[in-house]
């Protein structure tokens, strides 16, 4: 199976969770302000309340905050577009995860908006909670894009593009009230050889 990277956008990432960007909230900022004469060197967005973050109604039981250092492999180290053209990398899908009673919230550190900076692939679990390989999607995401997993969704390890040695993230994990302690709180499935290949585009004046 092939998969083609897509820009990731709010409406095509509801399905598996939320996508927060504060170019986005800016610019609304920015058009309220045009409409009421106000303006000024500083703006500032308005706080994206936590459950609507995480897009869930139950209570949460804990939570914290960790850093992630995903590493750029050699062959990722260029700048990729959602353009289709003929200059073609193709990435190895082989594992993907989940965690039944938690969110994730990746939140990139030290990129700005012009290119993709990294990569996710997602999954909806099936009737029996493993992942439905027929629902795989990959998005692309800019360095001022924060992603949002809800519980239960499969996904990949984060794959960094672009020309640095790695992407960081801070990475807030809540707990719904649902966890039960006598189930694992995280589920691994690993691929090999399956053929799950994941495909970029890269920049035509790339010359790597």
């Amino acid at each position: 199976m092939i998969l083609t990277v897509a820009e990731v956008t709010n409406e095509l990432f509801k399905p598996y969770g939320m996508i927060a960007s504060p170019d986005d909230e800016y610019t609304k900022v920015v058009d309220t302000c045009r409409s009421s004469g106000m303006s000024g060197s500083s703006k500032t967005a308005p706080v994206v309340k936590l459950p609507l973050l995480l897009n869930v109604d139950e209570p949460l039981k804990d939570s914290r905050w960790y850093f992630v250092r995903s590493y750029t492999k050699a062959d990722l180290k260029r700048r990729f577009t959602s353009e289709k053209n003929t200059r073609k990398v193709k990435v190895s899908l082989n594992a993907i995860e989940k965690q039944p009673f938690s969110m994730q919230t990746f939140i990139p550190m030290g990129r700005g908006p012009e290119d993709i900076a990294y990569v996710v692939v997602v999954a909806i679990p099936d009737e029996t909670g493993e992942p439905a390989l027929n629902t795989l999607q990959a998005f692309a995401c800019k360095g001022t894009q924060a992603i949002t997993y809800n519980p239960g969704i499969w996904h990949s390890p984060i794959i960094s593009v672009g020309d640095h040695e790695y992407l960081d993230f801070y990475v807030l994990e809540c707990v719904t009230e649902s966890g039960n302690p006598d189930e694992p709180g995280h589920v691994e499935r690993v691929y090999v050889g399956n053929g799950h290949k994941i495909e970029l585009y890269c920049y035509p004046d790339d010359q790597q």
